[in-house]
């Protein structure tokens, strides 16, 4: 049996009664032996193992977190960031050690748990405040906003948008300026147009919002969820099947099997997809602050 533990004894019964899976499963046992790895080992980022590295296998580990967090390589932890568009809750919630996993927000991209990331700017254009500004402009303010999309982006920068998105960023701009209500400049805001919110309000003389960014530090064996192949999707279906019947599918089925293999996390790293860093385990949080991002520095978190 390979390798030991009841709960891979339990990966393996599942895997003998799905017959599709059974060769790369193999497959993926014998790459594991061949590396000197345990099962999971492959795709695991274990604290411990990371603190004073040499400078030459740094870069393996930051390439591996891509974003999702930032190693400090002197400490051996884990540092990533939360913004809050509520930081007095989110500050009790660690205060208090409530629950990662009862806690709930708008994004739940890798399944229920505290979420953060080693991009602070990330997290910031998640926050909802950000954009509450944008309901109260003025008549003259929104037509301040259409001139500035209108320099940057529909008649600026040839090349960067196709006919059609400039058509359509033209159209839900007038939109804007016409009713005034901000959802008719998420286009403007996001892929594939990107128009920075606060060098925008800079340009036509509003100060942006500055949110709160909580800083946290982490240690632990979090799991590296990148690419993941059809063997780990499929087991962690079968996974849920068994364990937690009637929870629904989805990403989140890797959250029940990896807290069950004693990950107290897991990531995603930014090269393809969004930079987070999900946790589940209280052990994992070593210290924590609250500052504000425009104040934001890296010793912050120590």
């Amino acid at each position: 049996m390979y390798p030991a533990g009841a709960r891979v004894q339990e990966i393996e019964s599942l895997i003998r009664g799905n017959k599709p899976l059974i060769s790369a499963y193999n497959e993926y046992v014998r790459a594991c032996e061949e590396q000197g790895l345990g099962f999971f080992e492959n795709r695991t980022l274990a604290t411990n193992k990371i603190k004073r590295l040499s400078l030459r296998v740094r870069g393996s580990v930051e390439s591996a977190l891509w974003g999702a967090a930032i190693a400090d390589f002197e400490s051996g932890e884990l540092i990533v960031y939360h913004v809050a568009d509520d930081p007095e809750k989110i500050m009790k919630t660690l205060t208090e050690k409530r629950s990662f996993v009862k806690h709930s927000g708008d994004y739940e991209d890798l399944g229920k748990g505290f979420y953060a990331s080693g991009d602070p700017g990330f997290w910031k254009g998640r926050s909802t405040k950000r954009t509450d500004i944008l309901k109260k402009l003025t008549l003259q303010q929104r037509e301040n906003v259409r001139e500035y999309i209108t320099k940057e982006r529909i008649k600026g920068r040839p090349g960067y948008l196709t006919q059609n998105e400039r058509e359509t960023l033209k159209r839900d701009v007038d939109d804007f300026v016409e009713t005034g209500q901000a959802g008719y400049l998420s286009y403007a805001l996001n892929q594939p147009v990107n128009v920075d919110l606060d060098e925008m309000l800079k340009a036509i003389g509003i100060k942006p919002y500055d949110p709160y960014v909580i800083v946290v530090r982490l240690k632990g064996r979090f799991f590296d969820i990148f690419n993941p192949s059809d063997l780990l999707n499929d087991l962690a279906y079968l996974w849920v099947e068994k364990h937690y019947p009637g929870t629904g599918h989805g990403k989140s089925d890797f959250h029940y099997l990896m807290k069950d293999f004693q990950f107290d996390g897991m990531f995603q790293r930014g090269y393809f997809y969004n930079p987070q860093i999900v946790i589940w385990s209280w052990k994992a949080v070593i210290g924590f602050k609250m500052v504000k991002l425009s104040d934001l520095k890296l010793n912050h978190a120590r």
